[in-house]
């Protein structure tokens, strides 16, 4: 999948989410954060346990915390809750990211547990979980 393709398809996405309530949205972040950490491939899990997500603007944070589980760290998943809880509605504005330095390697390939990237096949899980009425908007 091209940049483009991608960016594309995201925008889609995003004009979906801009018809929904607090609530949905708020969900929406949650599964996405949770899909797309469950998605990073693990060889120390710092890839992993760098995941953040920012509410109007990107979080910039780099962590020493390694972590092989995917979510349900206390200290991570308060962290993102309590960001999620900023979340008012659609004038928010969600951000996921992750700042390591080679997460983009990991993205577009370099790893054998996550040949297709992380982000993109998240963007495709979230719509299949909306389109079949497991996430809904």
């Amino acid at each position: 999948m091209s940049f483009f393709s991608f960016s594309n398809d995201l925008n889609k996405f995003t004009l979906k989410l801009k018809n929904g309530n607090k609530k949905t949205i708020r969900a929406t972040a949650m599964q996405a954060y949770k899909m797309v950490t469950e998605n990073t491939p693990v060889a120390s899990g710092r890839a992993k346990g760098n995941w953040f997500i920012g509410v109007d603007a990107p979080n910039r944070d780099v962590t020493k915390r390694f972590s092989r589980k995917p979510y349900g760290v206390p200290a991570a998943e308060y962290r993102v809750q309590n960001e999620v809880s900023k979340i008012k509605g659609t004038q928010n504005n969600v951000y996921i990211s992750n700042n390591l330095p080679y997460i983009m390697r990991l993205e577009t390939g370099y790893s054998r547990q996550a040949p297709a990237g992380m982000v993109a096949i998240t963007v495709e899980q979230l719509k299949q979980h909306i389109e079949s009425g497991k996430l809904k908007l």
